[in-house]
Order: C-alpha cells, then sequence, then structure tokens
C-alpha cells in the first residue's frame, strides 16, 4: 500500500503512478519508464524532457512509523530472556543490531533513486538470505539444546 502526499490518498499494492492523481512517488518517470530524481528537467538516460510530476516529498510520518516499527521491534527481542528461550546478552545484542542494521538499510534505500539502489538491492537480498540462513540455524542448535 503506499501513500500519495499529492491527493492524500492511500493506493492499494505498489503502482508507479497514483491511481487517483497520476503523480508518481519520489522520481520522475519519462515516457519510456527511466526513473529520474524528484528536481530533474531531463531524462538523465535517453534526454526526454517529457517527465512526469511528483507527488512532493516523502511525509515524515512515513519515517517515523518506521523508526516505531523498529522500536517495537527493538524492545520486544530484548525481552527475550524471560521468554522459554534465554539468549545470552551476546545473543541479543547481535539480533537487535541484526534488526538496526536492516531496518536503518530500508530507510536509506527508500530515499536514493532507482538507478543506484538497484545493485544496492540486489547485495541486501543477498545478504538477507544468509543471515537468515544463519538464523536459522541458530534457531535449530537452541531447539536442540533445550530438548
Amino acid at each position: 500500500m503506499r501513500y500519495c502526499p499529492y491527493c492524500q490518498r492511500f493506493n492499494s499494492g505498489r503502482p508507479q503512478l497514483c491511481y487517483y492523481c497520476g503523480h508518481t512517488w519520489h522520481v520522475r518517470l519519462c515516457p519510456r519508464g527511466h526513473e529520474n530524481p524528484p528536481d530533474a528537467q531531463f531524462c538523465g538516460t535517453c534526454g526526454s524532457a517529457d517527465l512526469t510530476e511528483t507527488s512532493g516529498p516523502r511525509p515524515l510520518w512515513v519515517s517515523l512509523v518506521w523508526i516505531g516499527i523498529l522500536a517495537v521491534l527493538v524492545i520486544l527481542l530484548t525481552s527475550l530472556p524471560r521468554c522459554r528461550f534465554n539468549l545470552t546478552e551476546q545473543g541479543r545484542t547481535l539480533v537487535v543490531a541484526i534488526v538496526i542494521l536492516f531496518m536503518g538499510l530500508h530507510l536509506a534505500l527508500s530515499h536514493l533513486p532507482g538507478p543506484i539502489k538497484r545493485p544496492i538491492l540486489s547485495i541486501n537480498r543477498i545478504i538477507k538470505r544468509v543471515t537468515l540462513s544463519v538464523i536459522i540455524w541458530f534457531w535449530e542448535k537452541l531447539k536442540l539444546m533445550i530438548s
């Protein structure tokens, strides 16, 4: 779901253009679909001057929502010793650091233009897969230690 700051409506899914006003989100698109920064006058790839209008700057509350989610996750993860699986202090620190790293990376990437963001996202997907594999491996080890 996407929120359009221009017409102040929510759009289902992740469309490139707002369903209600036709503005794009934080990038300007040329007729060929190339992404450009919000302040671009011409397409950096094909040189077209026919660019879409953006919906305006990213609202502050969107970043605040992500920071709130991060805060809730950190609070939940730091209360793990009270749960059935008693992690060590280093284990909790590692889990919290991973959550902060991924949330911070997500926030940073959301402000980058598409051509810069794409290679970083591909590396980010690989890092997430490796991290998830390590977490699953640790989880299996924890289950073996408890039983």
